[in-house]
């Protein structure tokens, strides 16, 4: 039963969380993600939509609940949240996570999807289990 090996490599979810704990998409690589991404018509590609989008990778790889991601810009009391916050984010979750039409979500979750299979192999080479 050759096929049944990879069940003996565990993948250590909690070394991924605990290497994600205070994570989020680097400036430079969020940049990079989305240089190819039509912006005519497109959303906004600020910080809130790159943090949402870490909510994306960090749940795809950490196979963590949503509401246990970092959010630093949330948890950043010092600064006020722009009217609709919440609305945008969440919107911008359920385009990001669900659309299967709106060729520019769909195009962004494939990129996060990469990416997010490209840091998790990296994490796991670096795991000490």
């Amino acid at each position: 039963m050759h096929h049944l090996g990879a069940a003996n490599e565990r993948i250590d979810y909690q070394h991924r969380r605990e290497t994600l704990r205070d994570w989020w998409i680097p400036a430079s690589t969020w940049e990079e993600l989305t240089a190819q991404m039509p912006r005519r018509g497109a959303p906004d590609l600020g910080r809130l939509k790159c943090q949402t989008a870490s909510v994306f990778v960090w749940t795809t790889i950490t196979q963590g609940d949503v509401l246990l991601a970092p959010r630093p810009l949330d948890a950043d009391v010092s600064r006020p949240r722009p009217v609709g916050w919440s609305n945008q984010r969440n919107q911008f979750w359920d385009h990001l996570a669900h659309s299967k039409h709106l060729k520019h979500y769909v195009d962004l979750r494939q990129a996060l999807t990469d990416y997010a299979a490209h840091l998790a192999q990296e994490i796991d080479s670096r795991s000490t289990a």
